[in-house]
């Protein structure tokens, strides 16, 4: 099995966590579901648990080659989508009126692999709040 790459974002911080001191990022672990910061000195840190939120990778890049997660907004094709997790699987949620409803969803591998053939990550969720939802 590979490896599970998230992303994480600090609510108390409101940024993103990079690599550590010690050029390494932070890692899921799967069994206690809590991020980790290994330090060079003091071993693994956890954080504080409740100010984060983790956001998987969906294994997919734009045509730019940005790596596209959880959180992530989407152009394609001239309509906006949020990148969510729902029911086992990567599944997009429309911003802007796309002929679905607001609580809809459509399954992202499908969409972006049958459907969608020009997609590009504009942001994320957290540093673009001009994208919120009504």
């Amino acid at each position: 099995m590979g490896n599970i790459i998230i992303r994480v974002w600090d609510n108390r911080q409101g940024k993103y966590l990079r690599e550590n001191n010690i050029g390494v990022p932070p890692t899921l672990n799967l069994l206690s579901n809590k991020v980790t910061y290994p330090f060079r000195d003091s071993g693994e840190s956890e954080l504080e648990q409740e100010t984060l939120e983790k956001e998987l990778f969906t294994g997919i890049k734009d045509g730019a080659e940005a790596e596209i997660y959880e959180g992530d907004i989407l152009s394609c094709d001239g309509f906006i989508y949020v990148v969510g997790f729902k029911d086992c699987q990567f599944v997009l949620y429309p911003l802007a009126k796309s002929g679905i409803g607001k609580n809809d969803y459509v399954p992202m591998y499908d969409y972006l692999m049958r459907g969608c053939f020009s997609y590009q990550v504009i942001g994320n969720i957290h540093e673009n709040k001009e994208y919120e939802q009504n």
